[in-house]
Parts: structure tokens; C-alpha cells; sequence
């Protein structure tokens, strides 16, 4: 975005663009740790879906997460927000000009506290979120030995860039845009009636082999009663 787009463009709009990247990313991210920690038994029932499920989501989280600290010169991101708020200081309805030049210095340090995990989330983008790069054509076993991230760490960026952003939406107009979904683990119905049925069925093959005298209990979900 050259400076006269920043400085012309529409506040709230940029805001609300920049806090839905932070919400739908922080959806992905919630399922993609909620199911890391599913029982495994439910899993193995369903591998291939389960594992695509995980990543689909992660890899999502991660793209969300990009698009909030994007180097892409024509992109919206928190950066360019940032800049957006310094020359419309004059226009905040709920903010003088020293309280927001104080508000984006402070935000400026949050996103420097969040640059380690920025790089990584940056590098995998190149090398394989949107990209076939030659790493992960020709040198896979690279990316492998690459810097880890770990989910909190991935969800920290996406929650603090959408905080930094409802900050002056709040200065602005007085608003905030929401940026945590209150029912991102409703998958866990799915699960949890999956979890029943087998159980069920385990059950049932329990007294069929009591009743022949065999008592060993075949393995089954660790929430059976």
C-alpha cells in the first residue's frame, strides 16, 4: 500500500479485515489443538481423515496468521494499520493524538515480542504453506531440521495482532470486533457420540466374552465407563 492509500483508506473496514483474519485463524488453531489431544483410539478409527482434518486446520492457522504480519508491499496488515492510525491520529473520536502515537508505540512493542514466531510462521510460508519451494521438492529432510512452533505460540500471534487492532477500533468508534469463536469445539459432539458407540460395542463384546468365560477387556476409548 503506497501512503496516500494508507492514509485515504477506511478505518473501520481495514479494522474489521485485519480481525477477521485473527478470528478465523483462531478457530483453525483451537480445532487443530483440540484434536491433537483426542484419544488416539478414536482416531485410528478414521486415520486419514483425522490427520487431513489436523493439518488442514493447522496449516490454515498458519496462513491466517501470515496475513496479519505480511511483508507483501500491497498487503493490509497490522504494520500498515499502524501506520493508518498515525496519520488519522488527529481523527479519533475517543483517543487524543498522544494517547494514540502512545498506543502504537506500545503496539509496535507487542509485534516485536512476537517477531521470532512471525519469522518462522514467514519462512514456512515460502518454503511450503504457499509455496513448492526447491526445499520441500529437492531437500524435504531440510525443512524437518527447521525452527519448530509450537500451537500456543502460533495462537499468540493471532490473538495479539486482532488485540492490537480492537484497540483503536475502541479509540475510533468505541467498538470491538469479536475474536474468539464460543463454540469452536463443537466437533467434540461428533466425537464424544463416536466415543459412545464404540464403547457400546466394546461393552457388547465384553459379556459375550464373559459369558464364555474369557474375561480380558478389549482396549477401546479412555473415557469408557
Amino acid at each position: 500500500m503506497k501512503k496516500l492509500q494508507i492514509a485515504t483508506s477506511d478505518f473501520v473496514k481495514a479494522a474489521d479485515a485485519l480481525t477477521n483474519e485473527s478470528f478465523n485463524g483462531g478457530i483453525h488453531i483451537a480445532i487443530a489443538e483440540g484434536l491433537a489431544k483426542m484419544d488416539p483410539f478414536i482416531g485410528d478409527h478414521a486415520p486419514v481423515f483425522f490427520v487431513y482434518t489436523f493439518y488442514g486446520h493447522l496449516y490454515s492457522a498458519q496462513m491466517h496468521a501470515n496475513k496479519l504480519f505480511d511483508k507483501h508491499s500491497n498487503a493490509v496488515t497490522v504494520e500498515k494499520f499502524l501506520e493508518m492510525a498515525r496519520m488519522k491520529k488527529s481523527k479519533f473520536q475517543h483517543a487524543g493524538e498522544q494517547d494514540v502515537l502512545a498506543c502504537i508505540a506500545e503496539a509496535q512493542k507487542v509485534t516485536a515480542s512476537l517477531a521470532p514466531a512471525i519469522k518462522v510462521l514467514r519462512e514456512r510460508r515460502n518454503d511450503f504453506l504457499a509455496h513448492l519451494s526447491p526445499k520441500l521438492a529437492f531437500t524435504p529432510e531440510v525443512l524437518q531440521a527447521a525452527s519448530k512452533l509450537t500451537m500456543p505460540q502460533i495462537d499468540k500471534v493471532l490473538h495479539e495482532g486482532g488485540k492490537i487492532v480492537n484497540r483503536f477500533l475502541q479509540m475510533w468508534n468505541n467498538s470491538a470486533n469479536q475474536l474468539r469463536e464460543t463454540h469452536n469445539d463443537d466437533y467434540k459432539k461428533i466425537v464424544s457420540l463416536v466415543s459412545k458407540q464404540l464403547c457400546a460395542e466394546i461393552q457388547a463384546h465384553e459379556a459375550e466374552f464373559n459369558r464364555h468365560g474369557l474375561s480380558p477387556r478389549p482396549p477401546g476409548p479412555r473415557d469408557c465407563p
